[in-house]
């Protein structure tokens, strides 16, 4: 019996450690989150602002960078303050029940002190934020469409069942 308990928890704890990040880290080979912005930065400076690698936290299965110390500080103090809405992934695809194979463009907009990432658009960087705005009955709408699917597509994400891609399978647009 003891060891059916242990066989248990190393399968338990193996499993975990092979599951996917729900963290946004499309176009990274090694796991960076939000396309390496600095997820504080957009908190305290209200702009998007690359992060150094340097200056790195892992949390949630991602590695975070922060253009300063004091940003890195104050995530480590209070990660779920600056954590983005659905793991940093596009708002506007989450909305539409999907994952964007585009990294995050720097588009970003806080809305009751949440903060809601955007990948690239068709057209422009801000295509997507654009979208979220003036299509599909803007954010009053949107952002109940990605609540009822984000739960779904946490677990995929999760599971492994759906894939992000990295930078070794990440096919360059005009807007990369």
């Amino acid at each position: 019996m003891r060891q059916f308990f242990l066989s248990l928890a190393f399968t338990f704890f193996v499993s975990l450690s092979f599951a996917g990040t729900i963290i946004n880290t499309t176009g990274s080979d090694d796991s960076t989150a939000i396309s390496g912005f600095d997820a504080v930065a957009f908190f305290t400076q209200n702009k998007a602002v690359q992060g150094k690698p340097e200056l790195e936290f892992k949390y949630q299965g991602a590695s975070w960078h922060f253009a300063s110390q004091e940003n890195l500080q104050a995530f480590i103090k209070n990660p779920e303050k600056f954590m983005p809405e659905w793991g940093g992934q596009c708002a506007w695809c989450i909305s539409e029940n999907c994952i964007s194979s585009k990294k995050l463009s720097g588009s970003f907009d806080l809305i009751d002190g949440k903060l809601y990432l955007f990948a690239h658009g068709n057209d422009s960087p801000d295509g997507a934020r654009n979208g979220f705005w003036k299509a599909g009955g803007g954010p009053q709408s949107r952002i109940p469409a990605g609540e009822k699917y984000w739960a779904d597509i946490q677990k995929k994400l999760a599971n492994d069942t759906l894939k992000q891609r990295n930078a070794s399978n990440y096919r360059k647009t005009k807007f990369d």
